[in-house]
């Protein structure tokens, strides 16, 4: 009979007891989408271009060059000429010089045309980044 009440008890109240009712957060909307405005640092973009274009066209002609001198080294090889090889293998060798220079210069050049967008200026207040 007690357990008979006991669950009544519980059953009649459960009715009466519910769980706290869930409040989502409040919804906000974003700001507005409004356009970058880029102030472009003219003279680090035009010397940031000219590293390119120098760079482009080291790599270019350090690749021929370094073709060159392979294929000399390889033609002068079949042919049993120790002067070919030597001159084919000075010729790899100052195309492989140019690359090297042209990659870096090329790099650098991509650095500064990316970092005249962004450009840091120091003012009487202090650094300060200007967009």
């Amino acid at each position: 009979m007690n357990k008979l009440l006991l669950t009544l008890a519980l059953l009649a109240s459960a009715g009466v007891v519910r769980a706290q009712e869930y409040i989502p957060p409040p919804i906000v909307a974003p700001a507005p989408w409004q356009p970058f405005n880029y102030q472009l640092d003219e003279e680090l973009a035009a010397r940031g271009h000219r590293n390119k274009i120098a760079g482009a066209v080291l790599i270019a002609a350090g690749s021929l060059v370094l073709a060159a001198g392979q294929g000399l080294v390889i033609w002068a090889g079949t042919h049993n000429d120790a002067g070919m090889i030597a001159g084919g293998a000075v010729t790899a060798f100052a195309g492989l010089v140019m690359n090297l220079i042209g990659i870096p210069v090329y790099v650098v050049g991509g650095s500064q045309v990316k970092r005249a967008r962004h450009h840091l200026r120091a003012s009487a207040s202090g650094l300060r980044l200007e967009f």
